[in-house]
C-alpha cells in the first residue's frame, strides 16, 4: 500500500502508547540511530519537528547513483519552488523525529500521499500547525541490500501532490 500508509501505521501505534516523541527512519541503516540524542536535543530545545539532512551544512550522501541524486535534486526543486517551501532544504528526507502534539494534530485520513510524495505532505501539514521545524545534518549511506521501490507513478504522483498543496487541494 505504500511507505506513508506503513508511516501512518506506526505513527497511530505510537500515538497509543506514551511516546512524547515520534521518529520515522529507514530499518536499513541508512540512517544512523547514533543520531537520535541529537534530534531529541532540538526537541527538547521547542522545536516541533526535526528533520535528518542531507543537504544542509555537515550533510551528505553516500555511495548515490547519479539518478538517485537527479530524483532527489528534482523532489527538493518541485517542493521549494512549486510548494513554496523554504524553511527546510531537504524536503525528502525519511529521517524525522515529531513531537507527539503534531501527530496527533494531522488528520491521517486526509493524507493522500503513499509514496514518495507522503514525506512533503507530511512536511507541509506539519508547517501548517507549527513553524518550529529545524534541521540536523545527516550522513545517509546508500542501502546495502534491496533496493529502492520508488517507480515513475511516484515520481509523477509526486509532482502533482505538490501542485495540490500548492493550490491548497491537500
Amino acid at each position: 500500500m505504500g511507505i506513508g500508509s506503513s508511516y501512518i501505521s506506526g505513527f497511530k501505534k505510537a500515538l497509543e502508547n506514551s511516546s512524547d516523541i515520534i521518529f520515522e527512519m529507514d530499518s536499513d541503516l541508512s540512517h544512523d540511530p547514533k543520531e537520535i540524542p541529537n534530534f531529541i536535543k532540538k526537541i527538547n530545545d521547542g522545536f516541533d519537528v526535526v528533520i535528518g539532512s542531507r543537504k544542509t551544512k555537515g550533510g551528505k550522501t553516500i555511495d548515490w547513483k547519479w539518478y538517485r541524486k537527479l530524483i532527489s535534486f528534482g523532489g527538493n526543486f518541485i517542493g521549494k519552488h512549486i510548494v513554496g517551501i523554504n524553511c527546510v532544504d531537504d524536503l525528502t528526507s525519511g529521517y524525522r523525529a515529531y513531537k507527539k502534539e503534531i501527530l496527533r494534530r494531522i488528520d491521517f485520513k486526509k493524507i493522500e500521499s503513499s509514496g514518495y510524495a507522503f514525506q512533503l505532505e507530511m512536511l507541509v501539514k506539519s508547517i501548517r500547525i507549527s513553524s518550529r521545524i529545524d534541521v540536523i545534518p545527516i550522513i545517509f549511506h546508500d542501502r546495502y541490500v534491496g533496493k529502492s521501490k520508488l517507480s515513475k507513478k511516484d515520481i509523477i504522483n509526486f509532482f502533482f501532490v505538490a501542485l495540490k498543496l500548492r493550490i491548497g487541494l491537500l
